[in-house]
C-alpha cells in the first residue's frame, strides 16, 4: 500500500493466535510506514514553496522557496516541522544549497510523520516602490530600509497614493529622499495604527514634494529635512501628525505652499508646526528667514531651536475648511468625496445621469468665484484656489 513497506509475516489464522495443530495455515503481511505524507501552508503569500508530496524515511527532501518579483523570504520564518515517534513535534535542521539558493533540504527520521513547511515573505524596498508608483492604499505590513542603490518610493505624475505608515518605520538612506512626490503626483501620509509609531527616517529628505503632499497623521523625523517642498509643490498639514526632530529643518519650503487645517493646537508633544490663531495667514518671506516663535508668534511656532519653517518664496497659510454644498439638479444627481475642502483641496465630483437623460454642464464655485473643474463625466475633479 502506498507509504508503506512489508516489515515480515505471520503466520496464522487472519486475527487469531498461532496455534500449531497441523491444518493449514495463512501467511498474513504486517505493514509498517516507510514514508510520510508533506504538507506545505496553504496561507503563504508574495512567494511559492514547492515540495513534494511524500518524503521516504532516512532520505532527503529537497524542496524550493522563491519569492515573488519585489519580495523576500522573512529571516527565520522558514520552518518545517514533523512529528516523532513519540508523538512530539519537532523541528528540521535545514540545509540551504550553496549555489542554487532557492533550494533547502533535511534528513527525513525515521519516523517522522505530518511534515510540514511554512514561511513568510515580505515587499522589499523596491517592491514596495513598485507598489507605490502605481497608486491607491499602500498599507505597510512590515518595516522597510533602503538598500545602497535603491531609489526613493516615488509617486510618478498623474498617479495618487495614500501611504499608510501602520505603525511600521520607512528609513531612508542618507543622501537621498525616502519618498519623492513628483509634479502632478499626489500622497496622503498616514498612520491607522493604534499607537501611531510610524515615521519616516534616516535619509536626507523624509519627503522630497514637487506635487501634492497631504500629511494627516504619522511621523517624520531623524531626517536632515523632514519635508522639502519645491518647484510649486503644495503641502497639507490637517490632522495629528508630528514632524520634528530632523537636523537642518522640519520644513523646507522652495517656492512652494503649505496649507494648515486649523486651529490645530498642539497635536503632538514635538509637533514642530502648530497654529495659535485661528485666522487665515499668508506670509512670504525672503531667503534664509527663520519663521521662529520670536518672529511670528501669532502664525507658526516651532518646537526645535534653529529653523521650524525654512522657506525661500512662496507662501504658507493656516485656513479652516469649508463645507460642500450641491444645488438641486434635475435629471440624475451629484456626489461630492468630501463634506468640505481646505483651500487647494482637490474634491471628486460624481455625476450620475438618470435614465434617458446625459450631462449637459457643471459648474463650481467658491465665494462667489468659478472654480476650474478638470476631466469628463461621470466623475470630475475641482480644487478652491
Amino acid at each position: 500500500p502506498e507509504n508503506k513497506v512489508c516489515a515480515g509475516w505471520q503466520y496464522g489464522q487472519p486475527g487469531e493466535t498461532l496455534v500449531v495443530t497441523g491444518t493449514t495455515m495463512q501467511e498474513v503481511a504486517v505493514w509498517s510506514y516507510d514514508s510520510s505524507l508533506v504538507t506545505v501552508d496553504p496561507g503563504i503569500e508574495h512567494g511559492t514553496v514547492t515540495a513534494p508530496a511524500s518524503a521516504v524515511y532516512n532520505s532527503s527532501l529537497a524542496f524550493t522557496v522563491v519569492p515573488d518579483t519585489g519580495c523576500a523570504l522573512v529571516p527565520g520564518s522558514l520552518e518545517v516541522t514533523y512529528t516523532d515517534g513519540n508523538g512530539d513535534t519537532q523541528t528540521a535542521a535545514l540545509t540551504q544549497d550553496t549555489t542554487d539558493l532557492t533550494l533547502y533540504s533535511f534528513t527525513v527520521p525515521v519516523p517522522a510523520s505530518d511534515i510540514y513547511i511554512t514561511a513568510a515573505f515580505y515587499h522589499t524596498w523596491a517592491g514596495l516602490a513598485q507598489q507605490i508608483a502605481a497608486g491607491g492604499l499602500v498599507r505597510l505590513q512590515n518595516d522597510y530600509a533602503a538598500e545602497t542603490g535603491d531609489a526613493p518610493l516615488t509617486i510618478p505624475s498623474g498617479i495618487s497614493t495614500i501611504l499608510d505608515l501602520n505603525g511600521h518605520s520607512l528609513t531612508g538612506l542618507a543622501g537621498a529622499a525616502a519618498v519623492s512626490v513628483a509634479g502632478g503626483g499626489t500622497l496622503t501620509l498616514r498612520d491607522t495604527s493604534a499607537g501611531s509609531a510610524g515615521v519616516i527616517t534616516g535619509a536626507d529628505s523624509g519627503i522630497d514634494v514637487s506635487g501634492t503632499l497631504n500629511v494627516e497623521s504619522g511621523a517624520v523625523t531623524g531626517c536632515g529635512t523632514g519635508v522639502y517642498v519645491n518647484n510649486g509643490g503644495v503641502f497639507s498639514l490637517k490632522g495629528n501628525y508630528d514632524i520634528s526632530g530632523n537636523t537642518d529643518q522640519d520644513i523646507y519650503l522652495d517656492d512652494s505652499v503649505i496649507t494648515v487645517a486649523g486651529p490645530l493646537g498642539p497635536v503632538a508633544p514635538a509637533a514642530v508646526v502648530r497654529s495659535n490663531n485661528a485666522a487665515h495667514h499668508e506670509i512670504t518671506s525672503g531667503y534664509g528667514a527663520n519663521m521662529s516663535a520670536a518672529d511670528l508668534a501669532d502664525c507658526f511656532t516651532s518646537g526645535v531651536s534653529g529653523l521650524g519653517i525654512y522657506m525661500i518664496g512662496g507662501e504658507a497659510m493656516q485656513t479652516a475648511p469649508r463645507s460642500i454644498s450641491i444645488s438641486a439638479v434635475t435629471g440624475g444627481s451629484v456626489t461630492a468625496s468630501a463634506a468640505s475642502s481646505l483651500e487647494r483641496e482637490e474634491i471628486t465630483l460624481t455625476a450620475t445621469a438618470d435614465t434617458g437623460y446625459i450631462l449637459y454642464s457643471i459648474s463650481v464655485t467658491a465665494g462667489g468665484e468659478p472654480v476650474a473643474v478638470s476631466g469628463s463625466a461621470p466623475v470630475m475633479t475641482a480644487a478652491r484656489g
